[in-house]
């Protein structure tokens, strides 16, 4: 058994400071190299350390040194250990045990070290923050981080730091340096403040973990505005940054492969919604909005729903319903979900607390008696009792089925159609007058009138594209930038360019690029794409082609000779460089056959 050899100085933990910050400087002090020093604690004894390892002592230490041991050669006890590392974030929101394969922090750790020059002179300390992206300022100085040494100029990359306060290649002391910085704006050092402030708070958080579904349902709930029920249309309009579609499966538990919610896009609905991290670690959703989350999946059974008036034309034809976009409402004290109507008929549906299929309207119940019943001669106190309904719905389902041909009713007239009233009815209802606005016109004779004209087809077909009319957002000029910024990337790196993979690689979805009107700008990218491809392509051809003809001058050639040396064909000449096929035909020594 090796025997353990405590430090024989030992030196103070500063604040906010970063473990392999500490163990350099204590290394040092005590003659050692830090690589030699993880070397006597290390946790797996037939593993050889190297300086690439060094990134990983600061992102979960458990998982590479011996904890026990590095606390009783250092003095450091657990608690410092976590609170200099990202330990502490990790647990809570990693529900496994090997906290190295979170992804909670994927892509937000830098490799090159950020500071801040008067920071380091006070402390002679690296602060673990500093290590984050997105972390540019020092709020302490109001001033931005530097991200290179002073003096030679270079990227300092956090493996070849041996000495606190010396750049490892040229030994120029970093917090000596003539400094330029700008003082930074006091909007953006708000925001810093609370995006380290936030960071702080987790780096030392010490309470229970959270599995990435429970993250999803606060993040869900604080989206949807701390409504106790989950509604869709309300979370649309959030502007979420990342991909809200993932985020609701998340939440609901039903992502194929188990992922946790990355921690910018947190960040992102806090900041939004004026919240410090410790309100959301806090938060208790209730039990009515996760209930209502996981039954949005009514929307799937509302899919497979079908008609049922007898005299529709898409009677029993499933998927053809059209939603309102009303998701909840009351019927006779009772709830119903998912408002939906037939766009043929124009009858009303929706779903009862059992999710069975219920008219909403009252045209079927009708149907059913006036096909055995003659009510035209009825005064209207028998005719509410025959048929169960109030006056005015009676005189809805007449003018329905006298303007439709439905029912043969003895004894009731004809009604008049106004040409003229009806055209201007549906124009009125494509420029998205309400329904209410033009049953109050004067125009009309009185509500019979206005009835025949409002059951009628046209008026229906009207309603019903009003009902499924697209609803852009509004214009979003930082998202728009955000998008134009991630399409040059991908164009810089020769990437893929179209809506998919921008969609992935800004992490929002397609939709929501669509919907933004930002896939204009996606197209333009591809478009310059594809056409600096076939520049380079055509510019590589005609390279190869004018070679090989003056290689031969004046001898005789054949085409398939030209192709099999160039490794071209004459579908890619007259593709990409028509202009040669000219130049070849012209050239009486190349045999085109």
């Amino acid at each position: 058994m090796s025997i353990i050899k405590r430090f024989t100085i030992r030196s103070k933990l500063a604040k906010c400071e970063s473990l392999s910050s500490y163990l350099t400087r204590a290394a040092g002090t005590n003659g050692r190299d830090i690589v030699g020093l993880l070397e006597m604690v290390k946790r797996n004894e037939d593993y050889l350390l190297h300086s690439g390892d060094l990134k990983r002592m600061d992102f979960f230490p458990a998982s590479m040194l011996n904890i026990d041991k590095l606390c009783e050669m250092t003095g450091l006890t657990r608690v410092d250990v976590n609170r200099s590392s990202f330990t502490n974030l990790i647990r809570t929101f990693t529900d496994s045990e090997n906290g190295e394969q979170s992804k909670v922090l994927k892509g937000m750790l830098r490799e090159d070290l950020h500071y801040c020059p008067e920071c380091i002179a006070n402390t002679n300390s690296i602060s673990l923050h500093w290590k984050l992206k997105g972390v540019d300022v020092c709020t302490e100085h109001n001033k931005q981080l530097m991200n290179k040494c002073g003096h030679c100029h270079c990227s300092v990359l956090y493996q070849d730091i041996r000495v606190i306060n010396r750049c490892p290649y040229c030994s120029g002391y970093l917090s000596k340096v003539k400094d330029s910085r700008e003082i930074i704006d006091q909007s953006n050092v708000k925001q810093q403040a609370w995006l380290i402030e936030n960071w702080k708070h987790l780096i030392e958080y010490t309470g229970r973990s959270f599995t990435p579904s429970e993250i999803a349902i606060k993040m869900v709930y604080i989206l949807n505005g701390q409504q106790e029920k989950y509604n869709k249309e309300l979370i649309r309009k959030s502007r979420y940054s990342g991909c809200l579609e993932y985020l609701i499966q998340c939440a609901r538990g039903t992502l194929s492969k188990k992922c946790a919610v990355h921690i910018t896009a947190l960040f992102s609905v806090l900041y939004a919604a004026n919240l410090h991290v410790r309100d959301f670690l806090e938060l208790n959703v209730p039990e009515g909005f996760i209930h209502s989350l996981h039954e949005k999946s009514i929307g799937e059974i509302a899919a497979g729903t079908a008609c049922i008036a007898p005299w529709c034309e898409r009677y029993g034809v499933r998927g053809e319903l059209i939603s309102t976009g009303i998701f909840h409402t009351k019927k006779g004290g009772k709830s119903l979900s998912y408002c939906m109507f037939c766009p043929s008929c124009g009858c009303e549906y929706a779903l009862d607390e059992d999710n069975h299929l219920v008219e909403r309207s009252y045209f079927i119940k009708a149907y059913e008696i006036l096909l055995n019943r003659n009510i035209s001669k009825l005064k209207w106190p028998e005719r509410i009792k025959v048929m169960g309904l109030k006056r005015g719905r009676i005189q809805r389902v007449l003018a329905y089925f006298q303007i439709r041909d439905v029912l043969e009713l003895d004894g009731i007239k004809k009604p008049v159609i106004n040409e003229e009233l009806l055209e201007k009815f549906v124009q009125e209802l494509d420029k998205g007058i309400d329904l209410a606005k033009i049953r109050f016109s004067k125009e009309w004779v009185n509500y019979d009138q206005f009835l025949v004209h409002r059951y009628h087809p046209l008026v229906v077909q009207a309603l019903f594209k009003s009902y499924t009319k697209p609803k852009t957002q509004d214009s979003d000029p930082i998202f728009r930038a955000n998008i134009n910024n991630t399409c040059m990337k991908l164009l810089e790196r020769d990437a893929v360019i179209n809506l998919p993979a921008v969609a992935k690689a800004w992490g929002a979805s397609a939709t929501t690029i669509r919907n933004k009107g930002c896939s204009d700008i996606v197209e333009l990218y591809r478009t310059k794409q594809f056409e600096m491809k076939r520049g380079k392509v055509s510019m590589k051809i005609e390279q190869k082609v004018t070679r090989y003809l003056e290689e031969h001058k004046g001898e005789r050639l054949k085409m398939k000779n030209l192709y099999a040396a160039t490794h071209t064909d004459y579908a890619s000449l007259r593709r990409y460089a028509p202009h040669l096929i000219k130049q070849i035909k012209s050239n009486k020594n190349v045999l085109l056959s």
